[in-house]
């Protein structure tokens, strides 16, 4: 790929640096298509591991995320909820913590909207804050 192609791709992503599960090694979150995709790398006993979540909303320091899923014909999110990213050694898996879709779920509860948004409000939660990526990631030979 020629240097500068790679450099514009590279500048449609933004990045962040989070200790998602607080083990003392960070990781490595790409952000694209408008920031509602991820690239999550994660270092774990000498191997980078990657996972591209796509249907994120918003995700936030804690590994934790909003998510809906779209019905495209029609324009319209047929389900959303709120879910967490669990890092289980070189594995990942994501914990459903609440979700909506003609019901409302608490865990395997059911429950009414307003409960679903009050449990929703009173969650703490910090959204992951992302830069732009510029050139930095190239040796300066490989900016000339």
């Amino acid at each position: 790929m020629n240097i500068n192609l790679f450099v514009l791709w590279m500048q449609s992503f933004e990045k962040s640096i989070v200790d998602f599960d607080k083990d003392g090694t960070e990781e490595l979150v790409l952000s694209y298509a408008y920031g509602d995709s991820y690239i999550i790398l994660r270092y774990y006993e000498g191997k980078v591991h990657a996972k591209d979540y796509s249907y994120f909303q918003q995700l936030y320091d804690d590994g934790s995320f909003d998510w809906i899923t779209y019905d495209y014909n029609f324009g319209f999110g047929l389900e959303e909820g709120y879910s967490k990213i669990l890092f289980l050694n070189e594995t990942w898996e994501i914990e459903d913590i609440c979700r909506r879709d003609t019901k409302c779920y608490i865990g395997e509860d059911q429950v009414t909207s307003k409960e679903y948004n009050e449990y929703l409000k009173s969650i703490p939660r910090t959204p992951v804050e992302f830069t732009p990526f510029d050139d930095e990631l190239l040796t300066a030979d490989e900016r000339k």
